[in-house]
């Protein structure tokens, strides 16, 4: 195994972090791309969790850091879905720059949270064999409106901003990340490439990414597979749950490589 670390630059012009790790001999010619959830980063547990089982199965794995997160330059409350997409692109071309070896190979991608959303709307370009999403944030306007109140989401376009909680400490999120989302809908199977397969673990009881906008998302697409979890959380930090989604995303992966194999 060799870890190689690399940078993107947006078109906006952001320094993206991103980090490459090849396969000791067994390289199949697919490469995992993981996703990060929103203000955490490239080497958050879901990440480190299946990373030696990705690799033992012979993918490359190529992530990086959303702009305004860990070693990438940018403003955390700047972010919306279109600029995840924009720094996705950014770090796979610069990967096929500094690694044309790999000349094209298959991508899966792995997404948490927010950046379940990214791989979703970066999936109809990139075309990977498939998506698998842990507790992905599928409407980002619904979930937010739910939370605050019709009146809330008012006021906080009035204002511009509001003020959250998280991992990075107190941030001053913009409207945009919401008012952005309207440009993605995902409940429309024409976003979602028909070549493309979708796994999902999702927890009933998560506090952030409601449950049920899974739910109509996979009764409109029916190449999506799902695993719920009745009693977890979004974090999946309490009984067995972290286990039990970290071994769904590995045995879909299993899976996907056997079946592109075929």
């Amino acid at each position: 195994m060799k870890e190689y670390k690399f940078y993107a630059v947006t078109n906006d012009n952001i320094k993206i972090s991103c980090l490459y790790i090849q396969p000791s001999n067994n390289y199949i010619g697919k490469v995992a791309l993981l996703l990060h959830g929103f203000s955490s980063g490239m080497n958050n547990s879901t990440n480190l969790a299946i990373q030696p089982k990705l690799l033992k199965f012979g993918l490359g794995i190529l992530k990086f850091d959303f702009r305004g997160c860990g070693g990438s330059e940018g403003v955390l409350g700047k972010t919306t879905i279109s600029s995840g997409v924009l720094d996705l692109n950014s770090c796979i071309k610069a990967f096929f720059e500094n690694f044309s070896q790999h000349n094209k190979p298959d991508f899966i991608f792995i997404g948490s949270s927010f950046g379940g959303a990214v791989g979703l709307a970066a999936a109809k370009t990139i075309l990977p064999i498939a998506v698998v999403l842990k507790s992905p944030v599928l409407d980002i306007y619904g979930g937010q409106e739910i939370r605050r109140g019709i009146q809330g989401m008012e006021e906080w376009k009035k204002n511009g901003y509001v003020i959250i909680k998280s991992k990075a400490g107190d941030v001053k999120l913009e409207f945009s990340y919401a008012e952005d989302s309207l440009n993605y809908n995902f409940f429309d199977k024409a976003m979602i490439p028909e070549k493309v397969s979708v796994s999902i673990v999702h927890g009933v009881k998560d506090e952030i990414a409601p449950f049920f906008f899974t739910e109509k998302f996979v009764k409109g697409n029916n190449k999506t597979s799902l695993l719920r979890i009745e009693e977890a959380n979004h974090h999946y930090n309490e009984d067995n749950h972290f286990e039990i989604m970290i071994n769904f995303i590995i045995r879909e992966i299993e899976k996907y490589i056997r079946e592109s194999k075929k």
